[in-house]
């Protein structure tokens, strides 16, 4: 690394806060992770022994609070998920340890082991990219205009106080986990001079800032809920909201095959083909759903199927959803679901029988499934 970037860094937290773009709120990026991890990847390439390699992760990486929202993160679908798993899940892309699975599926595109490990051996070779990120992210990227755009998709009540973090993972090109919030600096959008798309940043920060606010309203409302039987319903309503107000995928499929990425080439793609299998979708969430509250389908299997790939399945039939009771019902009645997802199939089917009404087809779920998720306490589950 090179002395005069880590002298202008060389604080362990480095965070930079930005105005709220509604009373009582502020939002702050702290970098610490990723700077741990340029040094980190210098002493990988300085040869040292695999045993003081882990040491040195353990030592300077793992205590980092980026990196410790990230098993946080993960640790919600994975019981093994800790520092030294992650650890492990890094040394696998830099070939290191032996590899979890094959680099490409049948089809020649990447796995998601593929696509970590073509991001890992990146940062290893190229710090320097790395190090003029970290740099233009210290501009301050548009977080008052990420914040506004998330509000706009949510009561008017909901604080929106949260904190960043730039990570390196490989996996997520970001999370949330309540008012913590991850970015991953391995797959920040790029322009084609290699800088990063703020306009696309802002895009990410308002998506996460809108699961902020909607986590916010699962835990002031909803703080005993037994969750697991009902998490594919908090998926749909969560990922949905966050796809149909803020990504809005569909506006940008042709921009997005343009792009020399191929994150957002599979954004694409997987867009385009679970759009295309959508009445598939709405009979499966019925089946898994009905299946997860009467405990014969696993929390952790239903999440790995429906998320799975760049846009998962839930995604695309959450803001599928989403748009249709905006539509019918106004987006006063989506924040109903915000304030209380359990509301997600009565409001949706109110609005699906008005759209029968105007000579539409949609799906409509029974409604013995629907009570069943709007009563759900979690008692006896």
């Amino acid at each position: 690394m090179k002395q005069r970037f880590a002298l202008s860094l060389i604080s362990a937290i480095i965070m930079c806060t930005f105005a709220p773009a509604r009373s009582g709120g502020t939002s702050e990026l702290d970098l610490s992770m990723p700077m741990a991890t340029l040094e980190w990847l210098a002493f990988v390439r300085a040869g040292h022994t695999d045993a003081d390699i882990r040491e040195h992760f353990m030592r300077h990486v793992a205590p980092t609070p980026g990196c410790r929202v990230i098993i946080h993160h993960w640790a919600r679908f994975r019981k093994d998920w800790n520092a030294e798993t992650f650890l492990d899940f890094i040394l696998q892309a830099l070939d290191r340890i032996p590899a979890p699975g094959p680099e490409k599926a049948a089809d020649g595109t990447l796995t998601s082991f593929g696509r970590r490990k073509a991001l890992w051996t990146d940062a290893l070779r190229h710090p320097e990219r790395l190090e003029r990120l970290i740099q233009q992210l210290q501009n301050r990227p548009q977080m008052a205009a990420a914040r506004a755009r998330a509000a706009a998709a949510l009561p008017p009540d909901t604080p929106l106080d949260n904190r960043f973090y730039l990570v390196t993972f490989g996996a997520s090109t970001a999370f949330s986990v309540g008012s913590e919030n991850g970015l991953d600096l391995l797959q920040l959008p790029l322009n084609a001079d290699g800088r990063i798309d703020l306009g696309e940043v802002q895009r990410i920060l308002a998506h996460e800032l809108h699961h902020t606010g909607f986590f916010y309203w699962l835990n002031r409302n909803l703080p005993d809920l037994k969750i697991a039987p009902v998490m594919l319903a908090g998926i749909l309503a969560a990922e949905g909201m966050a796809s149909h107000f803020i990504d809005r995928v569909p506006d940008h499929l042709a921009e997005f095959r343009q792009r020399k990425n191929s994150i957002y080439e599979q954004v694409a793609a997987d867009w385009q083909r679970h759009t295309a299998n959508l009445p598939a979708l709405y009979e499966r969430s019925e089946k898994d759903m009905r299946d997860m509250l009467k405990g014969s389908l696993k929390p952790v299997d239903a999440q790995k199927w429906w998320m799975a790939g760049a846009k998962g399945p839930a995604y695309i039939l959450g803001a599928h959803m989403i748009a249709c009771i905006e539509k019918e019902l106004g987006r006063r009645a989506v924040f109903v679901v915000v304030r209380d997802f359990r509301a997600l199939l009565t409001t949706y089917n109110r609005a699906a029988h008005r759209a029968k009404l105007r000579g539409e087809h949609p799906f409509v779920f029974s409604a013995d499934l629907a009570a069943s998720l709007a009563n759900h306490t979690g008692t006896g589950s």
